[in-house]
């Protein structure tokens, strides 16, 4: 599956709509920047923090020792933990932090990281839930996704969204009934990054979910088939929604 690649300079319709829905109240509220990446982490001056972290087998049942690291607290730096998938660590000016092509690290290695396969060779599905509003907003709305790959020692080939209508302080467990998915599994490409260390990385998945979405919790499921080459770990670097 190809993943249309959006030119950002189409995007001003949506900005346009960005911004009437925070006069309405979506989005994080009145000061709610348009077209701002609503995942960006509390780490790094956003809202949005990894709550839970698990993972299921090729059975369909949960087996969280398949979560590499579960440190739900780790700094963004920290190396294949779940908190670094909401960081791009730029410091003192972020200039990618809302960028929907470009994430940087300071550590190339930083991301929700499982391990791909389970005891029988099946693949296992990495599970992570994020409440957007961790901090300063109700919900959030947004209508497109990048997904950034992570250029380590494992990859993301398979990615799935969902989203919650709960709005209170606890998040949902994994596998409550009342996650709705966002389209179906979409394949997620190579990416690219520099030539130098990998720590600015380029041409991500981009996903048009189609409609606005206006939520406070996001589950995603992530897959690694080994299409890319790195078949051991499952790793998402970065997850943006805008």
């Amino acid at each position: 599956m190809t993943i249309p690649q959006t030119p950002d300079d189409t995007r001003l319709p949506l900005a346009i709509l960005g911004a009437a829905l925070a006069l309405a109240g979506c989005g994080g509220g009145a000061d709610a920047t348009p077209y701002a990446n609503v995942l960006s982490g509390v780490e790094t001056g956003g809202n949005a923090r990894v709550v839970a972290i698990t993972a299921v087998d090729s059975s369909g049942a949960e087996d969280a020792t398949y979560v590499y690291s579960d440190d739900l607290n780790a700094a963004c730096e920290a190396s294949w933990e779940p908190s670094g998938t909401l960081c791009d660590d730029d410091g003192s000016s972020p200039t990618t932090r809302d960028s929907a092509t470009q994430s940087f690290r300071t550590n190339q290695n930083t991301g929700a990281t499982w391990s791909a396969r389970d005891g029988q060779s099946g693949l296992v599905t990495g599970q992570l839930i994020i409440d957007a509003c961790a901090r300063g907003c109700s919900t959030v709305s947004f209508t497109e996704a990048s997904v950034f790959q992570m250029f380590s020692d494992g990859k993301l080939t398979h990615i799935r969204f969902f989203v919650h209508p709960e709005l209170g302080g606890s998040a949902p467990a994994w596998d409550d009934a009342g996650w709705e998915a966002l389209g179906p599994e979409r394949m997620v490409g190579p990416g690219a990054h520099d030539d130098t260390d990998g720590s600015l990385v380029t041409s991500p998945t981009r996903i048009d979910f189609g409609d606005v979405v206006e939520t406070r919790y996001v589950r995603i499921e992530a897959r690694n088939d080994g299409t890319h080459g790195s078949q051991s770990y499952t790793e998402v670097r970065s997850v943006k929604l805008f």
